[in-house]
């Protein structure tokens, strides 16, 4: 179950992540703090970075 939340929110992260760089924006909200847009995406990647980590560590183990 856990495996499939980390496959979703993967997702979500970097369809959000690509929409950022489709869209001209100039600022981006990380939990209702307004940041400048590419300290966002650096979040984002962060992010995204930590869940692949921990997916593949969870997979990993399985085998």
């Amino acid at each position: 179950m856990k495996k499939v939340l980390y496959i979703i929110a993967g997702l979500i992260l970097i369809s959000d992540l690509i929409y950022g760089f489709v869209t001209d924006q100039k600022t981006g909200g990380f939990f209702g703090f307004e940041l400048n847009i590419w300290i966002h995406r650096l979040i984002q990647l962060a992010l995204i970075f930590l869940i692949g980590w921990s997916y593949y560590r969870q997979v990993r183990a399985k085998n």
